[in-house]
């Protein structure tokens, strides 16, 4: 069955942050991206859905790891600044991996990764097309 990539035929979908988009239809989860080939995954196969909003122990890890860096300068500028900079380049990273959608896959050994525009609408429209399907087999 061809994937559908029309996104008015579909029930749901949003725009993924780093370009595509991301849509469920009446039996599967389609993701579309600029660079790939369009997936198509059976909401049969998925195992689980999970989201996550930002970690906040490295929020708190790199912040500290950047005032250190700060204070530290005063003793050594050059190691100070080598800190501080760590620090900011962990808090860039955390903050780019915000409001991640992970989703495994029966079948695949690495869960499938993405990172919606809007993260709990998609993984509430996720989670209610699973259970719907659940519902209809039972």
């Amino acid at each position: 069955m061809p994937v559908t990539t029309r996104r008015d035929q579909l029930e749901y979908h949003t725009d993924l942050r780093s370009g595509g988009w991301l849509g469920i239809d009446d039996d599967a989860l389609v993701i579309v991206r600029e660079s790939e080939e369009p997936l198509s995954v059976p909401l049969d196969d998925i195992a689980e859905v999970t989201a996550q909003d930002i970690d906040l122990f490295l929020v708190v890890m790199s912040v500290t790891l950047v005032g250190f860096g700060l204070w530290a300068t005063s003793r050594n500028v050059v190691g100070g600044l080598v800190f501080a900079t760590i620090g900011l380049g962990s808090l860039y990273l955390t903050y780019r991996k915000r409001n991640r959608l992970t989703i495994s896959v029966a079948g695949r050994p690495k869960p499938l990764q993405y990172y919606p525009v809007d993260a709990e609408s998609t993984y509430a429209a996720i989670n209610d097309a699973l259970h719907e399907g659940v519902s209809e087999h039972s």
